[in-house]
């Protein structure tokens, strides 16, 4: 596919369609952390307790921009 010195139309759209479908699913993630009342462990390994966090959404949009 890359060795190629043109790319065809078709190769472009496939790629343009699994680049959009990834980014789709990273933003449904962040909806979804933005959104959860419990904190979300975004892949860290981190856990942090319920009981510790006073402020879930500013917990969990401070774990997504450290991510």
């Amino acid at each position: 596919m890359f060795l190629r010195g043109s790319i065809s139309l078709g190769e472009k759209i496939v790629f343009s369609f699994i680049v959009w479908f990834c980014s789709l699913i990273f933003i449904g993630i962040g909806i979804y952390s933005i959104k959860k009342k419990t904190p979300m462990h975004f892949w860290a390994g981190s856990k942090v307790k319920r009981e510790e966090i006073t402020d879930t959404k500013a917990y969990n949009r401070a774990m997504k921009a450290h991510g």
